[in-house]
């Protein structure tokens, strides 16, 4: 969500018209999918954007090419999303486990 916000503070700041923005977690390479509303605003964001130093990291920017499926894993990091997967599960089951502090009104009922 922070990377999120602040790409959106970028764009916002460029007075780009962002119509989506969805950050793909599952890939490991980082990438990152903004719709514009205008081609205009997209295309001057992608000749900005290509090279851009990013919390360290340098960005490549590019129209996407309506072939490659950025829902699914970087080939050959299968199992490391997986491995990255089940422990979020593993956390949050963890912390539906420990209700007991929350309000009645709030906690978790089971019916058996």
């Amino acid at each position: 969500a922070d990377l999120e916000k602040r790409l959106l503070a970028r764009l916002d700041s460029e007075k780009a018209a962002v119509d989506k923005c969805t950050v793909h977690r599952e890939r490991v390479d980082g990438v990152v999918v903004v719709k514009f509303k205008k081609p205009s605003d997209a295309q001057d964001a992608t000749k900005a954007w290509d090279g851009w130093d990013f919390g360290g990291r340098t960005l490549k920017s590019f129209f996407w090419d309506g072939v490659i499926d950025y829902t699914k894993p970087l080939a050959g990091t299968e199992e490391l999303v997986e491995a990255e997967e089940a422990k979020r599960v593993e956390s949050f089951g963890d912390w539906l486990e420990d209700q007991g502090e929350l309000p009645p009104e709030l906690q978790l009922r089971v019916e058996s």
